[in-house]
């Protein structure tokens, strides 16, 4: 798998269906609050704000989501708790995997993001 230096040139490697969930996805979690940032992290799309970051990414308040030709993982904190209120499949470690025939549960999904970047909340 190629790796990508910049998000929009990976964004442009997705299929039609990948791409519209992206939008979809991206739209959800600006509702939520217009200051989260987006960047590319180890190859996939990261959301987050600036000011919960912690001394490494890997310790933040994120969302990450890795897109393929049929699916996307999503990888949030938030994704324990709301198991069992979503339609979507979860992998034993916890990832949320979207098939892009699936619609989105915007209200529940908006309730994950939230908790997954909680960081920003609590202040």
């Amino acid at each position: 798998m190629p790796k990508y230096n910049d998000l929009n040139q990976y964004i442009l490697t997705f299929n039609d269906e990948a791409k519209k969930y992206y939008f979809k996805i991206k739209d959800l979690i600006n509702e939520i609050d217009l200051d989260i940032k987006e960047k590319l992290f180890a190859g996939q799309v990261a959301f987050y704000v600036e000011e919960t970051l912690k001394r490494t990414f890997h310790e933040s308040p994120v969302i990450v989501m890795a897109f393929f030709k049929d699916h996307v993982n999503v990888f949030a904190s938030g994704n324990i708790i709301f198991k069992d209120k979503l339609p979507y499949k979860f992998t034993n470690k916890g990832t949320m995997q979207i098939y892009y025939d699936k619609d989105l549960d915007h209200e529940i999904l908006k309730e994950l993001f939230m908790e997954s970047l909680k960081g920003w909340l609590d202040e």
